[in-house]
Formats: structure tokens, C-alpha cells, sequence
């Protein structure tokens, strides 16, 4: 019997409603430079689904060259595949009055 394969999470997807119209969809970031926006809507067939449209983000930073500044993914040395590992916790201060 063959292994199954395992699933790699792509993103995360959040279900928002419009403010104006009250319909749900749902928003993700793909990456730092592509945006996942997803609505309800039928198939051919009438069945209900989840139309999902990648368009380009913003930059919050100016480039790199204008602002004289790395980009966030390089300051302190973090790698692109760093940015997916979850960090540990912090060690937390003891508290006054406590051992």
C-alpha cells in the first residue's frame, strides 16, 4: 500500500465580510509580494465554491537602494526558509516576590 504524501501548508486563509454588502470572502498573503483573495460563487453545474484570485501586494518599505536599509528578510542573518520555522518561546523575567 502506498504512503500517502504529506500536505505542506501553502497560507492561511481569513474569512472577512464586506462592510458594504455583508458578503464573506476570503484574504491571505501568498508571499510578501502576492495577495489571495477569495469569493463564493457557483460552478457550471450551480454548485457553491470559492473563487480564488492572487493579485500583486503593495510595498511597505521603499527598495532597498532608496532607503540605503536590507530588506527585513536578511537583517540578523535570517534566511527565507527561517521565516517559516516557528520561533521558540522567549525566556520570561522572574517575578519580584517570587523564587
Amino acid at each position: 500500500m502506498p504512503q500517502p504524501t504529506p500536505m505542506i501548508p501553502l497560507c492561511r486563509l481569513y474569512e472577512n465580510e464586506s462592510k458594504k454588502t455583508g458578503t464573506p470572502y476570503l484574504v491571505g498573503n501568498l508571499t510578501y509580494t502576492a495577495k489571495i483573495v477569495g469569493f463564493k460563487s457557483k460552478d457550471e453545474h450551480g454548485n457553491e465554491c470559492w473563487q480564488l484570485f492572487v493579485e500583486e501586494r503593495p510595498p511597505r518599505n521603499p527598495a532597498p537602494a532608496e532607503s540605503g536599509t536590507r530588506p527585513a528578510a536578511q537583517i540578523g542573518g535570517i534566511e527565507a526558509g527561517d521565516l517559516f520555522r516557528p520561533t521558540p518561546p522567549k525566556p520570561q523575567p522572574p517575578r519580584a516576590g517570587r523564587p
